[in-house]
């Protein structure tokens, strides 16, 4: 499919904001940098056993995640998107609102602007991109000014806490998307799906008829098992599922266009086992 978005160049434009964020000098932030991409690596294996939340509130760990995690999530879901063609519809109608659930790093907007772009759609998005953080929206409310004038989006964020129902109860205007998104979402509120849970049941009671939800996560039936549990819970119909390995497949997604960070930070993820779902609600 011919493209002109390259999520791996865009984000060296949000890496350099972040970078510049970061205090002290070159000798001083490097060494923080490498720290938190550690700490990120250590506390994403554990997961499920995981109860404290990661702290974004730093710039310098959001410059890890970034610089590690978002190029290959969101070429990851540029390519389901392009293997799962139940969605495409959204994409061929005038107007199409989706909401991304723990979507404040990027990884959605980025991921679905690509396949937008790939297939030459003219549909107007509008983003809404619920986080518990604010300072992520930061990156990606001015997503405009990264990728020019030639889609049509806007941006919108929801800032609460899924796991904090007094903290999202008042919200309702994401309730009538028509695509949910939730990358690598489920498996990091996990250790709190004890109060996590209503977020979702709500979520779910909500939507309007034929919203579509896409999952991708990663491949533990801990995590995908308790988001079909609420899926089928909720009635909803499942149209696509597979447990696979995904990659960054695109060769102009290269790790260099990260410039000096390559060098200096070494491998972005490239490469993960994952389960996919698309549910709809009939």
């Amino acid at each position: 499919m011919a493209k002109s978005i390259n999520c791996s160049e865009i984000l060296k434009k949000v890496l350099d904001d972040l970078y510049e964020r970061i205090e002290g000098n070159e000798a001083a932030k490097d060494p923080k940098i490498n720290g938190a991409i550690q700490t990120l690596r250590r506390g994403f294996g554990n997961l499920a056993a995981q109860t404290a939340k990661i702290d974004y509130r730093e710039d310098v760990v959001r410059f890890a995640y970034v610089f590690k995690y978002v190029m290959a999530h969101s070429n990851y879901i540029y390519d389901i998107l392009g293997n799962v063609k139940e969605v495409e519809i959204l994409f061929r109608q005038p107007r199409t609102k989706i909401c991304a659930v723990g979507g404040g790093p990027g990884s959605d907007v980025l991921g679905i602007l690509k396949y937008h772009d790939s297939i030459k759609s003219d549909t107007h998005l509008v983003f809404r991109l619920i986080d518990r953080e604010q300072l992520w929206m930061d990156s990606w409310m001015n997503v405009q000014d990264h990728i020019g004038d030639s889609l049509r989006i806007d941006t919108h964020a929801l800032t609460f806490d899924v796991a904090i129902p007094e903290s999202y109860i008042k919200f309702t205007a994401h309730h009538d998307s028509d695509l949910y998104t939730f990358s690598f979402f489920i498996s990091e509120v996990y250790g709190t799906r004890a109060t996590a849970q209503a977020f979702f049941e709500l979520l779910f009671e909500k939507a309007k008829h034929d919203s579509q939800f896409l999952f991708i996560d990663n491949n533990d039936s801990r995590f995908f098992g308790w988001f079909d549990k609420m899926a089928e819970k909720a009635g909803l119909e499942l149209r696509y599922t597979q447990n696979r390995t995904v990659k960054v497949w695109d060769s102009d997604e290269d790790k260099r266009n990260f410039g000096v960070y390559f060098s200096k930070f070494n491998f972005p993820k490239l490469e993960s086992d994952v389960a996919i779902r698309l549910y709809q609600k009939p």
